[in-house]
């Protein structure tokens, strides 16, 4: 069995990975029967409790007046940034996780990216306060263990909502620093969150949590600015130019937040088909190099895939996108003049 260690640096995380320390329960067999049948039973809960199960079944309106596709681009992550920058001193998407909440953070991600995008498309920037909190995810996961499926994320925040990082209950929950609170997200698992902070998180709650299981879903979901939280055993290499390939395997959830499908920028990286760009929770684990200009800031720890590594992923993965209203509603977004 693979065990962290007690304050992990981005390279200890990529070597646990990668020798198999499971952060993300699937229905693989590569995964021991409990994650597997964990996996298996989370998923059919969070599908029976979803108001839209299948996204591909609630995009009749963002296909007919803002699909994406081969000829556009779009990159959700940078509006949260943006945001986070404006309003919380520039936190998001900075530092590592401390122990197997990857899927808080997959999960946590993407909501923060459809908070931004809400947000900034309503002019209410002083709603935003701080990114969200994993503690608060985390410790619906189910067991007193390590690790969580990205379905167990999509139903708890859906059910209970999400803290963000402050201060709960008169200050009895400081949950403003990831690495104080990290702690109560572990010792949660078993049980859920305390009564007392679930009554404030409630009022947070994620409206709508799909799955997702097509490529033209996700960057139709990209270029209306949302982020998608995929679990999977997709491995990658820890270096790219700008691309980087698949590698190895790892029990891990992730974030999409954007895609080039623009041909003159496929053509300057080598690339036919749009490719897509992740974000990882391991803080500065690896290294790019030659990113378009148009695809800055770039934050640590992020990577470009290609199309058929990335489809290997959600093909074979349990992935899940947030909205903050039922359903998913169009938003013309002028991604380049961001």
């Amino acid at each position: 069995m693979i065990n962290l260690p007690p304050t992990p640096s981005p390279k200890d995380l990529y070597k646990a990975y990668a020798e198999g320390y499971i952060g993300c329960f699937l229905d693989d067999p590569q995964l021991p029967s409990q994650a597997r049948f964990m996996a298996r039973y989370e998923r059919k809960k969070a599908l029976e409790s979803s108001s839209l199960p299948h996204v591909e079944d609630g995009l009749d309106l963002i296909r007919a007046g803002n699909p994406g596709g081969e000829g556009q681009c779009a990159f959700p992550w940078h509006l949260y940034v943006k945001l986070d920058e404006m309003e919380a001193q520039g936190r998001a998407m900075k530092g590592n996780q401390l122990t197997g909440d990857c899927t808080s953070w997959g999960a946590g991600c993407a909501i923060d990216i459809e908070r931004a995008t809400s947000i900034l498309e309503g002019g209410e920037f002083e709603s935003y306060k701080a990114q969200r909190c994993t503690a608060t995810i985390y410790g619906w996961r189910g067991h007193s263990g390590q690790g969580m499926a990205v379905s167990t994320a999509a139903r708890a925040v859906n059910q209970y909502g999400m803290g963000v990082e402050d201060m709960y209950v008169g200050g009895k929950y400081d949950l403003r620093n990831y690495a104080d609170y990290v702690k109560l997200g572990m010792s949660w698992g078993g049980r859920g969150t305390p009564t007392d902070l679930q009554a404030v998180t409630k009022e947070n709650r994620v409206k709508t949590v799909s799955s997702v299981q097509e490529m033209e879903a996700v960057m139709d979901l990209l270029q209306n600015g949302y982020g998608l939280a995929v679990g999977s055993m997709l491995g990658v290499a820890d270096s790219g130019n700008p691309i980087s390939r698949r590698s190895g395997s790892w029990s891990h959830c992730m974030c999409i937040v954007g895609y080039e499908g623009r041909r003159e920028i496929l053509d300057q990286i080598g690339q036919t088909k749009p490719v897509f760009l992740w974000d990882n929770s391991w803080g500065k684990w690896n290294s790019t190099t030659n990113i378009p200009a148009e695809w800055q800031p770039w934050s640590e720890g992020m990577f470009c895939l290609s199309w058929d590594d990335t489809w290997w992923a959600i093909k074979n993965g349990d992935n899940w996108v947030f909205s903050d209203f039922e359903g998913f509603p169009i938003r013309k977004i002028k991604w380049l003049m961001i």
